[in-house]
């Protein structure tokens, strides 16, 4: 059996939802570290091999198959590293990057945070039999020789458990963005679907900002410049996945199920 075979049987849906307990500690951790920016980066390692464990087993959960998760919360300090977190999912530990750490955006921070943890939910990268032969072909080590993330930022952006890492925490953004109303989903759905067809967030802007009224009136966005901070994310989240077809048809279809299946 394909290694892609072997991972379609284990994620039977497109997203992976983190307990509500996990999301909710969140913004403690956040404000924290915020409060106390200075002795975090005096305490955090150089190098995110041997990070300074801030929490031990920050994080108690149930994974998609009810195995035990346990994630810890390290620290370190790498301003020649790009990435602003990692997750070694092998020795449950979330590893901030106290470089790029910015005190000023928790919504990044979030994202970030959920993103990473399901990674560590993700029963592809926990069956490491499979994992370890995927990731050959698809590994996306922010400094890695050779990773996709290097060599093509698209391609990695494509590969499966990537696609459902950034998926995840959009998809909740979306139903915190609407609750349960189906109009302002169908609005969503609108703007991302016309995606493809601009080569930039501005021009995406120019082309469906006169129907921000409509947007307004049902309480979608309260102003313009809501609208474009949002057009703007989504637009560089999706954008990657859109000179694909069938991978673009399949996140509309993925991102709809994944709201209105709470």
């Amino acid at each position: 059996m394909k290694i892609f075979e072997i991972y379609n049987e284990l994620i039977l849906e497109g997203t992976i939802k983190l307990p509500k307990e996990v999301t909710d500690k969140f913004k403690p951790l956040f404000d924290e570290i915020k409060n106390n920016l200075e002795k975090a980066v005096k305490f955090a390692s150089k190098n995110y091999r041997n990070p300074y464990i801030l929490y031990k087993d920050y994080f108690k959960f149930k994974g998609l198959n009810n195995n035990d998760i346990n994630i810890s919360i390290g620290l370190y300090n790498d301003d020649k590293d790009k990435a602003s977190a990692r997750m070694n999912a092998n020795d449950g530990i979330f590893i901030i990057n106290m470089a790029k750490f910015d005190k000023d955006d928790y919504d990044e921070f979030s994202d970030t945070f959920y993103h990473e943890l399901v990674h560590s939910s993700d029963p592809l990268v926990q069956k490491t039999d499979v994992y370890n032969k995927y990731y050959e072909k698809r590994g996306s080590e922010p400094m890695g020789s050779g990773s996709e993330y290097e060599k093509s930022y698209e391609k990695y952006r494509k590969s499966q458990h990537e696609y459902v890492a950034f998926l995840s925490p959009f998809v909740e953004k979306v139903r915190g963005l609407i609750g349960n109303d189906d109009k302002k989903l169908e609005w969503i759905i609108w703007i991302i679907s016309n995606i493809s067809r601009f080569d930039s967030p501005e021009d995406l802007y120019s082309a469906t900002h006169q129907y921000i009224e409509n947007m307004k009136e049902i309480g979608l966005f309260s102003d313009e410049q809501k609208y474009w901070v949002f057009l703007y994310k989504v637009y560089h989240l999706v954008k990657p996945w859109t000179n694909k077809p069938q991978l673009y048809k399949k996140f509309l279809k993925d991102l709809y199920n994944g709201v209105k299946n709470k």
